[in-house]
């Protein structure tokens, strides 16, 4: 699709440049191009994104101990909440 639009540019450039396009043409390629340009970095982006995701999905708990037989659908990891304790016993 960039070569093309790419290709498309340069043509309406040379053409505007030698009289035989209007400026309007070449604007809307260079938008084109731009666009084109544009959507690419974007689905980069998002691929090193996801691909980092999935990097670190498979990093973690790396270092949590093995469950025990049977125990494979416990959370592996507890929550502890912290309590208050009073200042007085009763």
């Amino acid at each position: 699709m960039i070569p093309r639009a790419q290709k498309a540019y340069e043509m309406y450039t040379k053409k505007y440049q030698d009289m035989a396009a209007a400026y309007p043409q070449v604007l809307i390629s260079q938008r084109n191009l731009g666009a084109a340009r544009s959507l690419l970095h974007h689905c980069v982006g998002e691929l090193r994104h996801e691909f980092t995701s999935l990097q670190s999905y498979l990093l973690t708990d790396g270092l949590e101990a093995p469950s025990q037989p049977g125990g494979i659908d416990r959370p592996v990891r507890e929550v502890n909440i912290p309590f208050q304790m009073s200042a007085s016993p009763q």
